[in-house]
Parts: structure tokens; sequence; C-alpha cells
């Protein structure tokens, strides 16, 4: 997968609904004991501290204990280089402002149990990889992708011109 990505596509909402669960889903992913994520800090009998990849713990459980629930999750999302808009819908997922990939299945498998059935995050990697997580009735299932070229012969272009060109 290579170690930057960005986003080709998406369709990820957390509905006003269920912002207090995804608050609880959230705190819950940031306070277990043993983060299994790849960030940490290691001394001479190991390691010593274990967090997320590029998340600071402390400002992302900070976010979640805002009393303003919306804006809260808002800065949450910061905090793993996604940016969230407030929209008629929901909170909606516009962007990804880091496009180093980290532990972010940690996030998206989190996500799960808040998003709208059928939303998605589709992903091409610097390898040139397409992959993606689909999200359907609280599971989140894994995609592939490729891209296809093909010839479309019925509209043949430029032809004539530079047939005449040669005349």
């Amino acid at each position: 997968m290579g170690y930057y990505v960005y986003i080709i596509d998406s369709n990820i909402t957390i509905p006003q609904k269920n912002y207090a669960k995804a608050v609880q889903v959230f705190k819950s992913l940031m306070s277990v004991a043993d983060i299994k994520g790849k960030g940490g800090r290691w001394g001479p009998g190991g390691q010593v501290a274990a967090w997320y990849s590029w998340v600071d713990t402390n400002k992302a459980m900070e976010h979640l204990n805002n009393p303003d629930t919306e804006k809260g999750l808002l800065l949450f999302f910061t905090e793993w280089g996604y940016v969230f808009e407030d929209t008629d819908d929901g909170l909606t997922l516009a962007y990804k402002e880091r496009d180093k990939w980290g532990d972010d299945e940690h996030l998206l498998s989190c996500l799960r149990l808040v998003v709208n059935d059928s939303n998605y995050i589709r992903f091409r990697g610097e390898e040139g990889e397409h992959f993606g997580f689909g999200f359907q009735r609280g599971v989140m299932y894994q995609e592939t992708g490729e891209v296809v070229w093909s010839k479309d012969q019925s509209t043949p272009t430029g032809r004539k011109e530079c047939q005449k060109q040669l005349q």
C-alpha cells in the first residue's frame, strides 16, 4: 500500500443523531490501555509508550470532552488528519489533510458504528493501488479497485485533421 495515500472518492456522514454515540466510540478507541498503534516510544526494556501514528492522544481526548459535541468531533478528526464539514445531513468528510497512512484503519473501524449505511471511502496509494472501505449495518468491509482504460472506436478523433495536414 505504501506510506502515502490520497482519497479519490468518499461518502462518509455521521448523522447528528449519532454524535453522542460517536464521542463514546472514539473515547473508547483513544483510551485503550494497550493501543495497537504504530506510534510509540522505546527504551532499553522495549516499548514504554504507545499511540496511534501522528495522533496526539491527549489533544484527541480533550476534543472529545468538549461540551460542544459537534465542535469536539470536528477537532477530533483533525487530530487524525481528516477534515469533516457540518452539513444538513450531519458531519460529512470533506478531505484528508494529511496524506500519510498511519493507523487509519483503527479510526475507520470505529466509524462503522456511527456512519450511514452504504457509506464508503476510497484511496489511491503511492504505488498506484486502489483500496477502500465500505460500511453497512455496523460492518466495515474492505474494497480493492483498479483503473481500466478502454478505446471508444465509434468516435475516432483527430484522424481527418491529420490527414488534411499530410496532403
